[in-house]
């Protein structure tokens, strides 16, 4: 880890647990983005990060049937959108 990691400013620490990206799901999912080895499919809505549009590959969002066996889930014929960090 880099040796400057512990003096981040407070705006690092606490990305993206932001205010404005916790207000709303929407604003939550539009942050995410994937990682660049991932491949996005033609029309896709997903993204990769870019310095215009910014973007956490730590979010991650999935759907309560991809979710891990074991974790809680209405029904597994829901097709929900879960996020998970």
């Amino acid at each position: 880890r880099c040796s400057i990691y512990d003096h981040r400013p407070v705006q690092c620490r606490t990305y993206p647990f932001w205010p404005s990206l916790l207000s709303e799901e929407a604003a939550w999912l539009e942050e995410a983005v994937l990682p660049d080895e991932v491949t996005i499919d033609e029309g896709s809505s997903e993204r990769h990060w870019s310095p215009e549009l910014g973007g956490c590959e730590g979010i991650a969002v999935t759907t309560t049937n991809e979710m891990k066996e074991g974790e809680a889930s209405d029904s597994d014929d829901e097709q929900e959108s879960t996020i998970v960090q």
